[in-house]
């Protein structure tokens, strides 16, 4: 589960702002113990349109006065955006930021932080064109980045070329004589082997035929094969981009052919890599249904991808090509050169050699995360969410994006935990179910992941002097990246890094530690030699996703990106109680998130959910389905007494169990008119994609009503949530149930059968 030394802290916080509100301590767990008795509100990944939702749920939560009975407040992403806010406020003691009032139940008057919000939904560009040139000077500086990174050796090998292909003549007459020579060993080989083989069976012998020497062999030898076959591709690639077409073979034609095509789809794959995401979840989602439209556009989609991965490697080739043809000359001299570099014809091989010499060396003065996307999305995220409101005489709010982690206090605010995605796509350890990812957290006292141990966070905030509460909400949010955990378009990995699509973070690994080892910004490290080469191959591990949890730094991004409610957290900790507010992008209310959730609770910790929440979906659709019929027309839809939550149970492997509230962005059609009238034009409401981060005052406002409304309801009784006697009873029945819900006694620690995670000491 959690390691006692993390779990202590974590208690010894929660306890003092319950002791501070007058609510029961609970007990602190002893060696082998876990204390299930805390409680935690959960808020999920989404962007901008999570974080209002969420803000108008916490609104509800705080006016109705249950706040304060959660003890964690965990997020993902853009949940992590109000999440933040919140917690910066409260530790700064300003109280609770978001109403004028403790208990304003009418939801009458914003208050200067939820108007500060409101005016900076348009986060990414709030000053419009002035900040798009700064976001376009930003992006094209990470091309640049990546263009010496790649470019370097490029030049390398089209030097080398030149000079083994010391002219036209030499290029034409290279043909596959060493890649038919290794066919025919490794046929030979292969039949060797295969005699061998069937001689142990006939003495009643055998081998295990992937564990043994001949498995790796045959491994081997097909890379060396492959690798003699591309290098006795390339004369006859360069020599086919110099002869003119109707003197060419079919093969010299195929080349061309594939050659000529990157030029053309390079625009193409621009657009896939920019609209990926979009892609795959067409391909995810058209894939469970049976009509051929749907097998249609899931192959469409899917295709899309495939063909744009390719794109940028062939266009590297191309580049390649055209380079290495420049510096071999024929008998008109250097012909295939342009003209303004003919004269420099003789030197060109130097020239190439001298010049990707000089690009790899520069490359090894890049830091990891300076020129990705990370920082100027950290910046505009800390401007728009990250400030104290006035107070007293106070006119202003006050930036605080420089705020650290370790200074939040939890006395006042409920215990931070702020979950990212932990890229493992190569680790043999902890990557065996597939997932490419594991859960990892931020938090006041703790960061680290089961894979990689955990740090205290002042230790990794001294190693790591930018890392702040601003980095790990961006990093919790960084949902486009060339490695995305289990939702990676591996296809376009290496296009995505190239391109600089890279929002993630390189972050140093907490395993470092216990090495007496630090990564990229602390400088003290048992092997230079090992952090340098790592410093300058960091964009390779990207684009080959060689990612895992033993390297010097880890790469991290959303934790949707393998959990995208927050919960899983908060049941390692056995919470008694837990609120969850999913505002994810489910226009067809499937909910994965909550599907994969009860995966991972069930394999990882033996947690199972019991939670009804068929009747959210049923009622939301009944919704959808009037409002389209109604065609504009005003007043309240046919029996809109329906669900916006459901209650659930949620069964421990021992002890008694724990209570879940879900709550759904969904409608019922009892919404005010803000609410509905912008479902009415705008059908895709409230479940339109996290790619539109540029919200306006109207669309904010509705996400942030609506969340608002759902969690009032329930909290008032007004909803009818499943699972809760299926909504028998009066209002103040329903109310007065879900109110024993936050107030239940607190159990004694129970005893934990599970092994305690590793913890990296100082």
């Amino acid at each position: 589960m959690i390691s006692i030394t993390q779990l202590a802290k974590e208690m010894a916080g929660i306890n003092a702002r319950r002791g501070a509100t007058g609510l029961p301590l609970l007990d602190m767990p002893s060696e082998g113990g876990l204390a299930n008795g805390a409680s935690g509100l959960a808020l999920s990944g989404g962007g901008i349109r999570s974080a209002a939702t969420c803000l108008g749920a916490v609104q509800a939560l705080q006016a109705s006065g249950k706040l304060k009975h959660l003890d964690y407040l965990s997020t993902v992403s853009g949940g992590g955006y109000l999440g933040c806010c919140l917690a910066a406020n409260m530790s700064e003691e300003r109280g609770f930021p978001f109403l004028n009032e403790a208990n304003d139940l009418n939801d009458l008057q914003d208050s200067v932080a939820v108007r500060y919000i409101r005016d900076h939904t348009n986060y990414l560009m709030p000053a419009g064109f002035s900040d798009f040139l700064a976001s376009l000077g930003v992006i094209l500086r990470g091309l640049a980045t990546s263009a010496v990174l790649v470019m370097g050796p490029l030049l390398v090998l089209a030097g080398l070329t030149a000079c083994v292909l010391k002219n036209a003549p030499a290029a034409a007459a290279v043909g596959f004589g060493l890649t038919f020579a290794m066919i025919v060993v490794f046929a030979g080989y292969l039949l060797a082997l295969a005699i061998h083989r069937s001689r142990l069976e006939v003495r009643g012998k055998s081998a295990y035929e992937f564990r043994s020497a001949a498995s790796h062999v045959t491994v081997l030898a097909i890379c060396v094969v492959g690798v003699a076959l591309t290098i006795e591709l390339q004369p006859l690639a360069i020599d086919a981009l110099r002869t003119p077409l109707e003197q060419q073979g079919l093969l010299s034609w195929m080349i061309i052919g594939v050659i000529g095509a990157s030029k053309y789809l390079a625009p193409f794959a621009g657009a896939v890599a920019a609209f990926g995401s979009w892609f795959v979840e067409v391909a995810r989602a058209t894939e469970r249904s049976r009509s051929k439209s749907s097998m249609l556009r899931s192959i469409a989609s899917r295709s899309a991808v495939w063909m744009a991965a390719v794109v940028v490697p062939l266009l590297l080739w191309r580049i390649y090509l055209i380079l290495a043809s420049a510096a071999i000359p024929d008998g008109a001299g250097y012909s295939f050169a342009v003209e303004m570099i003919r004269p420099c014809g003789d030197y060109l091989t130097v020239i190439y050699l001298i010049s990707g010499a000089i690009l790899i060396g520069l490359s090894w003065f890049f830091e990891p995360n300076a020129n990705s996307l990370h920082r100027l999305y950290r910046d505009r995220l800390g401007d728009a969410f990250l400030f104290l409101a006035p107070t007293g005489n106070e006119e202003q709010v006050n930036s605080v994006d420089r705020m650290k982690l370790s200074a939040i206090n939890v006395v006042n605010s409920p215990y931070l935990l702020i979950n990212t995605a932990l890229n493992i796509q190569r680790s043999e350890y902890a990557n065996k179910r597939g997932r490419d990812a594991d859960f990892f957290i931020f938090s006041r006292d703790f960061i680290g992941s089961r894979a990689t141990g955990y740090v205290p966070t002042k230790t990794m905030e001294e190693a790591v002097p930018i890392l702040d509460l601003a980095t790990a909400m961006a990093v919790s949010g960084a949902a486009a990246s060339s490695n995305m955990g289990a939702s990676a378009l591996k296809p376009m990995s290496f296009t995505l890094a190239l391109l600089n699509v890279r929002l993630g973070y390189w972050m140093t690994n907490p395993s470092t530690f216990a090495d007496k080892r630090i990564d990229f910004a602390g400088r003290e490290i048992g092997s230079s030699l090992r952090l340098y080469l790592r410093s300058v191959f960091y964009l390779w591990s990207e684009m080959f996703s060689t990612l895992d949890e033993t390297n010097d730094a880890v790469y991290l991004t959303d934790g949707g990106h393998i959990e995208n409610l927050g919960i899983y957290e908060l049941l390692r900790r056995r919470c008694r109680l837990i609120v969850a507010v999913d505002a994810e992008a489910d226009p067809e209310l499937r909910f994965p998130s909550l599907m994969a959730l009860q995966r991972y609770a069930r394999l990882d910790l033996g947690v199972r959910i019991e939670l009804p929440w068929q009747s959210i979906r049923e009622r939301y659709l009944t919704c959808c389905r009037d409002l389209s019929e109604s065609d504009g027309k005003g007043g309240l839809i046919s029996g809109s007494n329906g669900c916006h939550a459901a209650v659930g149970s949620i069964i421990y492997p021992e002890g008694p169990p724990g209570t879940i509230i879900y709550v759904k962005s969904t409608l019922t059609g009892d919404e005010n008119d803000i609410v509905l009238d912008y479902k009415r034009r705008y059908p895709s409401f409230p479940h339109e994609t996290t790619m539109d981060q540029f919200f306006g005052e109207e669309q904010f406002e509705a996400y942030r009503a609506l969340g608002f409304h759902a969690m009032h309801r329930l909290l008032e009784g007004d909803d009818r949530s499943a699972g809760l006697e299926d909504g028998i009873g009066t209002k103040q029945e329903r109310a007065a149930r879900i109110s024993a819900l936050f107030q239940a006694p607190v159990p004694a620690a129970l005893p934990s059968p599970e092994t305690t995670v590793k913890t990296s000491a100082p």
